[in-house]
């Protein structure tokens, strides 16, 4: 099965499709900035999450991040807290 992911490359590079799972586990391990990269475009790829991200709103942000379990792990709080 092939998987479909929007990976942000720095400002002065087109956006790259990352077509398997291997794929993206490799470019995930380069780096923590990859990594840091991948969950920006993530985000911004979802309007309803980075609005929350934007506006401080934590519920709809961690719902939106975690899922319907982010009540059990408490992850609004504990990023209203950060």
């Amino acid at each position: 099965m092939m998987h479909f992911l929007k990976i942000q490359k720095p400002l002065w590079k087109a956006h790259q499709l990352v077509k398997s799972v291997d794929e993206f586990w490799n470019y995930m391990k380069e780096s923590e900035e990859n990594q840091i990269k991948a969950m920006v475009s993530f985000i911004k790829l979802n309007k309803k999450m980075y609005n929350a991200l934007i506006t401080s709103d934590w519920e709809t942000f961690a719902f939106c991040y975690n899922g319907a379990g982010y009540k059990k792990f408490n992850y609004a709080e504990r990023l209203r807290k950060a």
